[in-house]
């Protein structure tokens, strides 16, 4: 994790991936429900991930971003839903919180990507992907890392 090497116990090929809980507290969901109707059901429409980017100023500090596949955002604006995302508060209970910013999306149409600074506060538990477990170019081939590598463990 991280750079840290991770122990499998058994044949390493019978592995089935599981992905580790630091990971799983990055996931969040994404729900919609119709404009104006209280009382609908909110569905899940897909996840999204926090990641930390550090600040360019102060190496110590980050801004938390909020990053997707570009179509669950685009589908569910296309069909004039409001967007939340569901969290977990610090009491264990979970909550959607509405969504009003502008995501930003790469210029290039054909990748599926779409990220929105956001930082929820204090009352929710959440853990932003670290700056040291994000792969930039230098990363990436000094790993050797490639199509069909587990890049998650």
């Amino acid at each position: 994790m991280g750079g840290v090497a991770q122990v499998v116990y058994g044949d390493p090929s019978r592995v089935i991936m599981r992905v580790p809980d630091e990971i799983l507290e990055c996931v969040v969901f994404l729900v919609t429900k119709e404009p104006g109707e209280e009382d609908c059901d909110r569905v899940c429409r897909g996840t999204a991930f926090f990641v930390s980017v550090r600040s360019e100023a102060d190496k110590d500090w980050g801004f938390p971003y909020l990053v997707t596949a570009k179509h669950n955002i685009a589908k569910a604006q296309e069909r004039g839903l409001e967007i939340y995302v569901r969290l977990n508060r610090r009491d264990g209970k979970s909550e959607d919180i509405r969504i009003d910013n502008e995501w930003k999306y790469p210029e290039d149409p054909s990748i599926d990507l779409a990220i929105l600074l956001f930082s929820p506060g204090d009352r929710y538990w959440y853990r932003p992907l670290s700056p040291q477990m994000q792969a930039d170019d230098a990363r990436i081939q000094d790993l050797g890392m490639g199509i069909g590598d587990e890049i998650v463990i």
